[in-house]
Parts: C-alpha cells; structure tokens; sequence
C-alpha cells in the first residue's frame, strides 16, 4: 500500500511538474512574459479575423462575449431608457446604486457616468454585454453610469457611431437631473472604440461648446487610426488577440472616411488644451498601446493632467488577466471618486446651451 501511494504521489508531482512547464511554454513571447489567462485564450480561442461584419455574426459574437463577462450583481437598480439619436431613437442602459436611491435624507443628485462601450464600432451594441463593469462603478463611486447604445460599421459608417454619442452626452446633461444626476458633475468612460469615441466627443464639446466632462477614462484607446502603424501596431496586430484591426477601422471609416480627421484619430487634433485631465489604460501586448500612451503624452504637452498606466503582461483583453482587470477598476474608481469630489473644479471652456431637436 505504501508502494502504491508513493507512485501515485511521484505521478502527481510529474504532471504537475508537466502542468507548470507547459505554463511556462505558454507564457513566454518574444516580448516579454504573458499571463498565463491570456495565454491560455490565444491558443485555444483567438478572436477569428477576416470573417466580415455581418449582422449575424454581430449577434453570435455579442452572445459569446455576454457569457463570459461578469453579471450587474446586487446592490444596482437596472432599467432601459432611450435618447433621440440623430437619425432615431437610440437605447441607454442605466445603473443607479441601490444605497444612494433609497437613502431618504440624502436627495443630492448623483454624479453620472457616460459610459460608451467598446467592440471596434461594429459590435459590443447588446448593452447588457457590459452590465457588470457597469453595475461595478455604480455601486462604488457612487454614481448614475448611463450606457449608450450607438449604430454600428459598416452599416453606419464615420462619424455616425461619434454624433450618436455627443447627442446622447448632450441629452443626458439636459435631462441630468429628471435623471437623478448632477449635470456639474459628468464623467465619460471609453474602451477601445468607446475609448476613441470618448476622446473625440471632448474634442468636440470643447469646440462646439458642448457639456463640460469633469474627467475622462480611457482604456486600451483606439486614438490613432492613420498609417504609418506605430511600433506596438507593427508588433501586435497578429496573433495578440486583436486580429482584423485594420478591417475594422475600414468598417468603421467607410469608403471615403479620412483616418486622419481629427474626431477620428484623436491624437492628430491640432489642439490638446482645455479637454479633461485623463485616466489612460494601456496593456502590454496591445497594437493599440503605443498610441494610447502618445495620447496621454499629448495631453500632458498641452497641459491637461494625464496618467497613463501600463499593464504588463496583458492583451487588448483586460478582462483575461483579473488582477489587471481589479487594478485598472481600482484605479479608475479612485479617479472618478477624486474628480467628482473637487469643489473647485470648473469648466476649461464655456459650454453653450443644450439645444436638443
């Protein structure tokens, strides 16, 4: 018996010993380690490329994203609401926290999270998608995260995905306080392609005098869609997770659309002055990385306050890697907590009134 226990034991060490290497083969890239989640995903189920935008494959690919993203969780209240997009009514999602609105004696309206979501401007428009990183800033900021749907590429190319989500901003700070929401104090959250919407509707705001943001997350920012690729592009658009990214930014700017427009490709805006100070999330194996940090460079240069934080070892993907994904949500929760609590913040421009159709 004794005999017997020592061979299993001896086996278990050798498989785990196998396990551990087999890891290690994984993790390790030409650049630098990978977390092993990230890792795993690659080998097994990278993102497939070149297979088109259709309709059908927007609602397969939405489905499979949805059932690996976390769920709101208690503690938020849920419900759906539209705005008048310029060419129809569009849907918001709307997470409010249950302790802030069931908190009688404290009838302060909340501050609002405008929260555009990514899905390279083609997919991602199945809002309940992003219920869970939602539902997460709701309860600990406390806040109002309003999420906006907008039309997708390549049916609706450049700019329609941007003017669907400055009018939403501009609707929901005219309509901030039927809301429940504070329209002094508004913050917008971006990733990816919301990261780049994101951007571009505070350039947009500033010039046309529009809602006034009080900061602005952006995480794994799409800010430059104009060649040439800067290095991280040249290094990562292949076999990181992102595959196809030049097919859809064609999707996305259509047949005639000018990758150097300035609210396309935030980064080549003339002017950087007056926008708002930037928490800017930037991943290690990303093509998007380098011209996410230039951006939080650019604004700095123009003095807006930007941190820029890279995660090491870590894809487009945040949510593959957790203890990435719980610092970059610790950090962005921090920072928006930070910027609403400001009692001498003021807008950089003027806004002008918000003239809704």
């Amino acid at each position: 018996m004794r005999r017997f226990l020592l061979i299993v034991l001896a086996l278990l060490v050798v498989l785990a010993a196998g396990a551990a290497l087999t890891a290690w083969r994984w993790t390790r890239t030409a650049h630098g380690p990978m977390d092993l989640g990230p890792a795993v995903m690659l080998r097994f189920s990278p993102l497939p490329a070149g297979e088109g935008f259709s309709p059908e494959r927007r609602r397969t690919l939405n489905a499979s994203v949805r059932e690996m993203m976390p769920t709101a969780g208690p503690g938020v209240t849920i419900r759906d609401a539209e705005y008048p997009g310029p060419a129809g009514p569009l849907p918001l999602r709307i997470y409010a926290p249950e302790a802030a609105t069931q908190n009688t004696d404290a009838k302060a309206p909340l501050p609002i999270v405008v929260f555009i979501h990514g899905g390279g401007w083609w997919m991602g428009d199945d809002l309940e998608i992003w219920d869970g990183q939602c539902a997460q800033m709701a309860r600990s900021v406390p806040a109002l995260v309003v999420s906006v749907g907008y039309r997708m590429a390549p049916e609706n190319p450049f700019p329609a995905a941007l003017d669907d989500s400055y009018a939403a901003l501009s609707w929901i700070h005219a309509h901030a306080r039927e809301l429940g929401g504070d329209p002094r104090k508004i913050a917008l959250h971006g990733a990816s392609a919301g990261g780049n919407l994101v951007a571009a509707m505070t350039l947009r705001a500033r010039d046309e005098g529009g809602p006034a943001a009080r900061f602005q997350v952006l995480m794994v920012p799409a800010t430059n869609l104009a060649p040439p690729p800067s290095p991280s592009m040249r290094l990562f658009s292949e076999g990181f997770g992102l595959d196809g990214i030049e097919a859809m930014v064609q999707a996305y700017l259509g047949e005639n659309g000018d990758p150097r427009h300035p609210l396309a490709s935030p980064l080549l805006a003339p002017d950087h002055s007056r926008l708002p100070p930037a928490l800017i999330l930037t991943a290690e194996f990303d093509p998007l990385r380098d011209d996410g940090e230039a951006y939080g460079a650019r604004l700095r240069a123009a003095g807006v306050p930007a941190e820029v934080q890279r995660f090491d070892g870590t894809i487009h993907g945040f949510m593959l890697s957790p203890d990435a994904r719980e610092e970059a949500e610790a950090l962005t929760i921090a920072a928006l907590k930070k910027a609403f609590a400001d009692p001498n913040w003021a807008p950089p421009y003027q806004p002008l009134p918000v003239l809704l159709r």
